[in-house]
């Protein structure tokens, strides 16, 4: 399936599994001159994580677009989705249609949602002719006993590797992921992820 994006609104006030005062504890950052920055890292080491595991650790509403319908069943990730809350296809008359009569399994590793009985409507073959619009993250607000130490572990050793190097080359050499991030993150990581 050929996929064209995927984007997420975050919902208001949701708390990164890293909040700042631990960021700075763990950095040795006594002031607030550099909050914002922290801050930026923090939201960066989170998306680094969500995409090498491919699953949200903070609510927020994603879309998905695709130019037209999988042959199958639609995989969903970014999850644990909990909801879908639209499915849009452009028809042949390049009018926009709510698709119905579809099956969801939310609860599967990688959730999937199942065509209708006679398969999935005809879309258009183009760019965002197929919107899928669901809602994934956990739950509760205040997350951090959802999220596993070993996911607060990962987010502070990249984002102490972040603050320390602020650029790709640092000396002459280049810069990587800090090691231990990647198997910290690895007994989260669902459906092979995005290294």
């Amino acid at each position: 399936m050929r996929y064209t994006g995927m984007k997420r609104t975050l919902v208001g006030g949701h708390s990164e599994p890293v909040t700042l005062d631990m960021a700075k504890a763990h950095l040795r950052v006594s002031g607030s001159a550099e909050d914002t920055l922290i801050q930026s890292i923090i939201a960066s080491a989170r998306d680094f994580a969500e995409n090498y595991c491919t699953r949200s650790f903070v609510d927020g509403t994603w879309v998905l677009s695709m130019p037209c319908f999988p042959d199958g069943d639609l995989v969903l990730t970014m999850g644990p989705v909990r909801e879908i809350t639209s499915i849009t296809y452009l028809n042949s008359s390049g009018v926009r249609t709510t698709a119905a009569g579809y099956a969801s399994d939310l609860n599967a590793r990688l959730p999937v949602v199942s065509p209708p009985i006679m398969g999935w409507p005809s879309a258009l073959d183009q760019a965002g002719s197929v919107l899928v619009t669901y809602k994934a993250g956990p739950e509760n607000a205040t997350i951090y006993a959802e999220n596993p130490p070993s996911l607060t572990a990962a987010m502070l050793l990249l984002i102490e590797h972040l603050y320390a190097n602020r650029s790709a080359v640092i000396n002459g050499s280049q810069t990587e992921t800090p090691l231990g991030v990647k198997p910290l993150l690895e007994t989260m990581r669902i459906g092979g992820g995005v290294a």
